[in-house]
């Protein structure tokens, strides 16, 4: 299981990788008819992806729950294959 460690605010946060179709639900879920509902989706973060278990009103400001949104979806998106050719012209590490 893919897991996370971040500090936001004065909260040290474990996430958990929750998987595709988690992901797909709770973002349909977090569509309104004005756009993207954050809180929405950071409500099912905090409930189903994070420990401690935390609430949005645990937070400070709402930017900490803009910092979580982002945290977890820049934890989730996958890193790029290393090709071949990039660690034989030294373009990354091995």
């Amino acid at each position: 299981m893919k897991q996370h460690k971040v500090k936001i605010g004065r909260h040290d946060l474990v996430m958990t990788d929750p998987g595709v179709e988690w992901v797909l639900e709770q973002q349909e879920e977090a569509q309104t008819p004005n756009g993207f509902s954050a809180r929405t989706y950071a409500k099912a973060i905090l409930r189903d992806c994070v420990a401690p278990k935390l609430a949005v009103g645990d937070f400070d400001h709402e930017s900490e729950v803009v910092q979580l949104v982002r945290e977890f979806t820049s934890f989730r998106r996958p890193r790029p294959a290393q090709t071949k050719e990039a660690r034989e012209e030294g373009g990354g590490s091995s």
